[in-house]
This record gives C-alpha cells, sequence and structure tokens, in this order.
C-alpha cells in the first residue's frame, strides 16, 4: 500500500496555515496598495501649478480644456480649467537702499496652470485622479505641444456638480 493511499500526504499541517495567511496578507496589502486613495468625499481637486521664468509665448501653447497628463509616467491628471500669467521677478538685494527687492525679468512671464482632476478628500489628505496632491509638490506635466515642471501654489476642492 502507497502512501498516498494510507493517508500520509492528506494531512493539513502548520506549514500549510502559514501558507494559507501570508497569502492572506498579501491580497490585504496589495488591496489597501490599490484602493488607499478612494475613502473620503467625492470632489473635484482644482490644484494650481506655478511655472516660473518661462518665455512669452509658453501660454499661448495652454488651452482651457486640454488634457493634461503626467509627463514621466503618462497617467491622466485632468483638464485645464484656467490658464493666468504674470511678470516673472526675481528677489535681489540693493545695495543703495540695503533692502530687498523685486526685479522683473522682461521677456519671462510665470505661468500658473490650474487643473481640475477628478478625486476625493477626507480629513487626511486630498487625492486627484489616483495620486496625493499637497502644495509644494512637484509636478511634471504636459500637454499636447509642452511640457514642464512645476509647483503645487494653490490648492482646492468643490464638490461634484458644483464649480
Amino acid at each position: 500500500m502507497s502512501d498516498i493511499e494510507r493517508g500520509k500526504f492528506n494531512r493539513f499541517n502548520v506549514i500549510d496555515g502559514v501558507l494559507i495567511v501570508l497569502i492572506i496578507a498579501m491580497i490585504a496589502g496589495a488591496a489597501w496598495f490599490f484602493m488607499r486613495g478612494g475613502g473620503g468625499d467625492l470632489v473635484y481637486v482644482y490644484s494650481t501649478v506655478e511655472f516660473q521664468n518661462m518665455e512669452i509665448g509658453f501660454s499661448d501653447l495652454v488651452s482651457i480644456g486640454d488634457e493634461i497628463r503626467c509627463a514621466i509616467r503618462n497617467y491622466h491628471m485632468g483638464h485645464v480649467a484656467r490658464v493666468e500669467t504674470k511678470p516673472s521677478y526675481m528677489i535681489n538685494f540693493s545695495i543703495e537702499t540695503e533692502e530687498f527687492v523685486r526685479v522683473y525679468t522682461e521677456g519671462y512671464y510665470d505661468v500658473y496652470i490650474t487643473i481640475r482632476g477628478r478625486g476625493t478628500a477626507n480629513e487626511g489628505a486630498i487625492y486627484s485622479e489616483g495620486q496625493i496632491m499637497r502644495v509644494g509638490r512637484e509636478i511634471s506635466m504636459g500637454g499636447r505641444g509642452y511640457a514642464h515642471t512645476g509647483f503645487i501654489t494653490e490648492l482646492r476642492t468643490a464638490q461634484r456638480g458644483s464649480n
């Protein structure tokens, strides 16, 4: 009579239990990783990204409604909701007045692009299109005909269905 017929290999042992616990832990970890941005209220996330010292024609490339994608990982970030241009300046120390003064750089502008994405918000974090959003975060983004890196300077949320 073989070992299989006697039932020696049909027993449940400690190693089987450890393997089952490890598999359940891996499934729970994967579920947490992929669902971590899913909790909270469903909102529109408006993030304003600042691009400093851009040449004069850059803002003409950006149009309201353009789809914005991450320039590195190519995931969808949202659509352009607003484009604003301001003269670019630097803070320099003036020897004559012994004060810090603004010096405007001729021919260059700071461009502020506001992106509207779908996301969630709770007490701990704001997620837009699955990515965590924070003021000061560096964003590499691009649209049709342009790509650049800037920093989030403003972040706000609005309930879906409102602006």
